[in-house]
């Protein structure tokens, strides 16, 4: 399973289309706090979409402050919201590069 993560992760690399994207999710993911977490992330040409899981309300603020400060995005839309009491809030995320 790691194996076959590590390609992909290649392919999107080494393509064009993906570079600022993953640049882009590097930047998120390395700041968010620690009681957030990446639950899913899609990246095509110009949209990045992500599924995030917060265990409290403080670390969804600062997860969403993280996302609306970052400025390569043109489009920030939040295509879901839930909550489930065992992991707590889950947003989801389509995010437009400028």
């Amino acid at each position: 399973m790691v194996r076959d993560r590590i390609t992909k992760a290649k392919q999107v690399l080494d393509a064009e289309s993906g570079l600022l994207e993953t640049e882009s999710l590097g930047k998120i993911t390395a700041s968010i706090p620690l009681d957030v977490s990446l639950s899913e992330a899609v990246i095509s040409k110009d949209l990045l979409d992500v599924t995030f899981v917060a265990t409290n309300s403080q670390g969804l603020a600062a997860l969403m402050a993280q996302i609306i400060s970052e400025e390569s995005f043109a489009k920030i839309e939040l295509v879901s919201f839930s909550f489930n009491p065992n992991a707590g809030y889950v947003p989801s995320f389509s995010l437009k590069e400028k």
